[in-house]
């Protein structure tokens, strides 16, 4: 291989040999091709220069014309010659098919890469832009079957028959006819030839790469291939002569190792396939065997045309649709890969979030609980303090009013310590429940006295309205009580002096069939909450977040604590509210019977 790639990469660099190689290449193929041809015409209904010209086009850029019109002015008048020809006919007609076999290569190439490309195409002297997967896809079979075949073909025809009845070369054959025999035959050597050069060509930008990596097995079942396909078209075209001396229609035999080519060893081993079957099958019906064989050669060589370009069609066609689902799969499955590197990668910064979002709330409980048991031993010994002070005796009325604040101020923080307790331990899953029997309204009543005296200081109106025999609550009573204690205490916060605050508990009902509910509810004339905020009051500071600025406002933990308390007893809260008229909190528990 290291030989090879040394050679090809001495011919890029010599521009001269590379000319003379292709135009040798095309000479040898006319010679081929014109074993075939009409007496004294030059007209072959099997032109395999044709494809090697286009794919020559393709594959080196415009600079190659040259050696395209050499070739084929050299290979068309030494067989005029050879047919003794007079002279200045056989160079006029020779020069007017090459300008047409040119003229063929050429304009093949620009249809497939489009004009847009054409001016691009000359400047670099390169290959022509977006051709090379012409081959992957099926509609760029077809596409390159109608532009380099069916039409650029049509250049060639028309002006070389035009040129061998200008020199009086093509005898008493119909001109339509020698058109027909003359375009077929580019037709096919383009669809037989071309994509069997242009396979290796691309086979380093996948078309055809998984021939150089074949294994021992797959390398075995090529020369399988190769082999079965090899005698089955010697016994169906009369490669030799003691075969195929019927006249039996068995072409289509060779369909199944097409096809076999196609699935197994994609676009370069079908391109390959269609150019062996076809090159053994031109062979047998030029020597008059075959299916394909009648008395005239030209007529047997253009059935066999029309044989070989509906399977190559279909073969190229089938192979270029197993390679864009080749494709197509393969780029999913990159592109899997990539999504599943991008989701370990994410995996792997939420797992290092996780850890330090655990390692935070680790840290936030520390210090929560060092932060409870440093405020806890002050705030013991602020109450012990009072209490002392209560026990000595009566005090002045200033003093006795400045006690009661204080008691009522240690009893605040000592709820604020609880609630940050009680919260933490419903987010851990560890709150206890102290459950017994207690009467609604023995918990109003508590709450109210224990919030009385600010309300007083304050000069606001307490209504107390509690509804009569109402059955008792299966709750804890402390912690329900502190979640009054922090409706009010929010209430007397935010309520103006010489408001009004009202507490009621009575009985509700959800539906007829419901059991009954015992419904708190805590009011005030404050300054009402937005109906936007009534989603974040209840979080973890939201209330603190929508009164932030305000002399009046709260750690934000005590609506949390309530709906978190209320919510462990299996009831529900809420709150209803219009800027600059009040609040009102609602609360319903189930009763023991309906527990």
């Amino acid at each position: 291989m290291s030989s090879i790639s040394a050679f090809a990469s001495l011919i890029k660099r010599h521009s001269f040999i590379e000319l003379f190689l292709l135009a040798l290449a095309y000479y040898g193929a006319a010679r081929i091709g014109l074993q075939f041809a009409f007496q004294h015409t030059n007209i072959s209904p099997l032109w395999p220069p044709s494809g090697l010209a286009i794919a020559a086009t393709i594959w080196r850029g415009p600079r190659v014309w040259p050696a395209i019109a050499c070739g084929a002015f050299a290979a068309n008048l030494a067989n005029f010659l050879g047919s003794h020809a007079p002279l200045h006919i056989a160079l006029l007609v020779s020069a007017f098919i090459a300008v047409g076999n040119t003229l063929e290569a050429i304009l093949g190439a620009v249809l497939l890469g489009g004009f847009r490309s054409f001016g691009a195409w000359l400047t670099r002297n390169g290959e022509l832009p977006k051709v090379g997967d012409i081959f992957g896809h099926p509609q760029g079979v077809v596409r390159f079957a109608a532009l380099a075949g069916a039409v650029s073909c049509a250049i060639p025809a028309s002006i070389g028959a035009l040129g061998v009845r200008l020199g009086e070369l093509g005898g008493s054959t119909d001109t339509v006819y020698l058109w027909w025999t003359w375009w077929t035959g580019d037709v096919a050597g383009v669809m037989m030839v071309a994509p069997a050069i242009l396979a290796w060509k691309y086979r380093e930008q996948g078309w055809g790469s998984e021939i150089g990596k074949l294994l021992l097995g797959r390398r075995l079942e090529a020369f399988v291939l190769w082999a079965t396909a090899t005698f089955t078209s010697i016994w169906v075209f009369g490669v030799v002569p003691w075969a195929g001396t019927h006249l039996y229609p068995l072409a289509y035999l060779m369909m199944p190792f097409l096809l076999w080519a196609a699935f197994r060893f994609g676009r370069i081993g079908a391109s390959a396939a269609v150019l062996w079957v076809g090159v053994l099958a031109a062979w047998g019906t030029a020597h008059g065997r075959g299916p394909f064989a009648v008395q005239d050669l030209n007529e047997s060589l253009l059935l066999l045309q029309t044989f070989m370009g509906v399977v190559s069609m279909t073969t190229l066609v089938l192979s270029a649709a197993l390679s864009e689902q080749r494709d197509a799969r393969n780029t999913l499955e990159c592109r899997i890969r990539e999504r599943t590197v991008q989701l370990m990668e994410s995996n792997g910064q939420l797992s290092a979030s996780l850890q330090r979002v655990q390692q935070s709330e680790a840290l936030r409980d520390n210090l929560m609980h060092m932060i409870v048991h440093d405020l806890r031993m002050p705030l013991n010994a602020l109450h012990y303090a009072l209490r002392t002070l209560t026990a000595e005796g009566e005090l002045p009325a200033r003093g006795q009013s400045a006690l009661d604040i204080s008691r009522q101020s240690a009893q605040t923080l000592s709820h604020i310590i609880a609630n940050l307790l009680d919260i933490h331990q419903v987010e851990s899953g560890n709150l206890a429940l102290r459950l017994k029997l207690v009467a609604p309204s023995i918990l109003a009543d508590s709450a109210v006295s224990q919030v009385a005296f600010l309300a007083q200081y304050k000069g606001l109106n307490m209504i107390c309205d509690v509804a009569p025999d109402l059955p008792s609550l299966m709750v804890d009573e402390e912690k329900l009580g502190r979640v009054l204690t922090n409706l009010l205490d929010n209430a007397i916060r935010l309520t103006p002096m010489g408001g009004t605050l009202s507490v009621g508990v009575n009985l509700a009902y959800s539906d007829e069939d419901a059991p009954a509910m015992v419904q708190f509810s805590v009011s005030d004339t404050g300054p009402g909450i937005p109906a936007e905020a009534f989603a974040r009051i209840f979080e973890k500071f939201g209330h603190a977040r929508l009164e932030a600025g305000d002399e009046r406002s709260s750690t934000g933990l005590g609506l949390t604590f309530c709906k978190m308390m209320v919510e462990a007893h299996g009831g529900m809260i809420e709150v209803q509210s219009q800027v600059d008229k009040g609040s009102t909190f609602t609360f319903t528990l189930p009763t023991s019977s309906g527990s």
